[in-house]
């Protein structure tokens, strides 16, 4: 599939549970990959249905300050530029994607824009496998500034994308099929531990068919630039 305008999203929320919790802010960028630029972008705080925000303490973002946004004509402004940007895109793509996309599926409605996990992406100056996005950022030599508010983590993620001249071609390839990939230890084994955390693979991943083993979803071609044997399962 040929990517040309991506869609960054991010939001913040009142926790992490999207059945239970809210969306406090949305942040939304488009960005088209032929031009290397940013072409629009919006951002808006959402109001919510408390008086505290439990998660206020890490974004700074106060629950009465999102209920100041009364005027739902100016909101509905705000929501039909974002959902406009978000028609327009090839992919949407996000840092830790099943999170916003959690969180945002009942906006976007029945879009059949693919989503890209920017997180998964095997950014060559990373200087390890599933960096966050600050991280990744000074991993790329960006100033990082407001960090744990949906736009400026949208403005990071452009950044990145800027700066990577392969951009393009490692945003394409996560659409691609993948395995995952399996392997087993010993508790004792705290150096093979250690490289498979490196490599980004989690231990006991709740989406992963296999039990108590480190997993990963990756590309085929690229379980034999691992290091160490792994097993490969189809992913569903």
């Amino acid at each position: 599939m040929a990517l040309d305008l991506i869609c960054l999203l991010d939001c913040e929320t009142t926790g992490l549970n999207p059945t239970t919790d809210e969306v406090i802010e949305l942040g939304c960028i488009l960005f088209s990959l032929s031009h290397n630029c940013v072409l629009q972008q919006v951002s808006t705080l959402v109001p919510v249905s408390m008086d505290v925000s439990p998660t206020e303490h890490i974004n700074g973002i106060t629950a009465g300050a999102a209920n100041s946004l009364l005027d739902e004509s100016c909101l509905e402004a705000v929501f039909e530029g974002a959902l406009s940007a978000t028609s327009y895109a090839d992919a949407f793509v996000a840092h830790n994607a099943k999170f916003d996309r959690d969180f945002l599926a009942p906006w976007l409605g029945d879009s059949s824009s693919p989503w890209i996990d920017s997180r998964s992406i095997q950014w060559p100056r990373a200087y390890r496998q599933g960096c966050n996005l600050v991280e990744l950022a000074l991993c790329y030599e960006i100033p990082v500034f407001g960090n744990h508010r949906a736009l400026a983590d949208c403005q990071l993620l452009a950044s990145i994308i800027q700066r990577e001249p392969n951009a393009a071609q490692l945003l394409a390839k996560e659409l691609e099929p993948k395995v995952w990939a399996t392997w087993r230890t010993v508790a004792s084994d705290r150096d093979g531990q250690a490289k498979a955390k490196a490599a980004g693979f989690r231990w006991k991943d709740k989406n992963c068919p296999a039990d108590g083993v480190w997993s990963r979803k990756m590309h085929p071609s690229d379980v034999a630039g691992l290091g160490f044997e792994v097993v490969t399962l189809p992913c569903a």
